[in-house]
């Protein structure tokens, strides 16, 4: 492949038998704009032939490179390829079946057509093209534009895509969590300061790290062995009433985030950093019951 001006891209097609011929007359206009061109099938016209091979395919091209590459997926609607497109982490693919009866304005006050807002707003990185609603000159200047406009980079649209990716993550929490439901729990006692699997959590809760989603945590009180209440830990001091000092473990202070405090099974327990003082236990236990207006 020759090397490309930073605008231009590779762009991957793919079609089904409902969009077939749309691709065939769009991907001599793309490489006219001077991007490169790849074809992902169907190479022929067949009208008994499935979407989701064509179009997973160029997905995964898109989602290999998502700096220098784009995807066109054309199809009978667009809405099943957009689908397939979408199950490929890092793809963001997006619907274009003719322009609504009106442009939106912004959050910023812009006025946005349906194609620039897919880019400005969402960083698309998949046109999906309904064959049969768009004629072949709409097509284009769908494709013009869209290889054309810029992503904006705004902050709230950085965040909502940060929120989406972030389901990848909650995925890898239900594997490890259906690790841990086949453990048995380990021996415990109160005032222990553990590693806990805690997981991955939302909006204000605490979140285990790394890749097994582990937290500290003080064990509060020992229901049996297999119950315990704990209360999340961090070395992160706060001028805060619900951070209550426990004192140093393995030579760092910790403090105990009340507001953070729940009923765990022993099983996410892991390995032990730690004790505190009796006379620190009670303390705490205390200071969340204020915490919690329990006393």
């Amino acid at each position: 492949m020759r090397r490309l001006h930073k605008f231009y891209m590779q762009i991957y097609f793919a079609a089904d038998h409902g969009g077939y011929a749309l691709k065939e007359a769009l991907k001599p206009f793309v490489l006219s704009l001077g991007h490169e061109v790849e074809d992902m099938g169907a190479h022929a016209l067949d009208r008994e032939d499935d979407y989701p091979m064509f179009v997973q395919a160029a997905a995964r091209k898109v989602a290999a490179d998502p700096e220098h590459a784009r995807g066109i997926v054309i199809g009978g609607s667009g809405q099943g390829e957009a689908f397939a497109a979408n199950r490929i982490k890092g793809v963001r693919a997006v619907v274009y079946y003719g322009e609504p009866a009106r442009t939106q304005v912004d959050a910023e006050g812009k006025e946005l057509d349906m194609i620039s807002s897919t880019r400005e707003h969402n960083n698309s990185n998949v046109l999906s093209l309904a064959g049969r609603f768009l004629t072949e000159e709409e097509a284009k200047a769908a494709v013009l534009k869209w290889l054309a406009v810029p992503y904006s980079g705004a902050e709230r649209h950085e965040r909502r895509h940060r929120m989406l990716d972030a389901g990848d993550i909650f995925d890898q929490w239900n594997v490890s969590k259906k690790i841990i439901d086949t453990e048995n729990p380990r021996f415990f006692r109160e005032g222990d300061v553990r590693f806990a699997r805690i997981g991955k959590n939302i909006g204000f809760e605490q979140d285990g790290k790394g890749g097994t989603f582990m937290r500290p945590v003080l064990i509060i009180r020992k229901f049996n062995r297999h119950v315990f209440f704990g209360v999340m830990l961090t070395t992160k001091k706060k001028n805060n009433p619900f951070y209550v000092s426990i004192g140093s473990i393995k030579g760092r202070e910790n403090f105990a985030i009340l507001s953070q405090c729940r009923l765990m099974d022993a099983r996410r327990l892991d390995y032990e950093i730690g004790r505190v003082a009796h006379g620190t236990l009670v303390s705490v236990r205390k200071e969340i019951g204020i915490a919690l207006r329990l006393c």
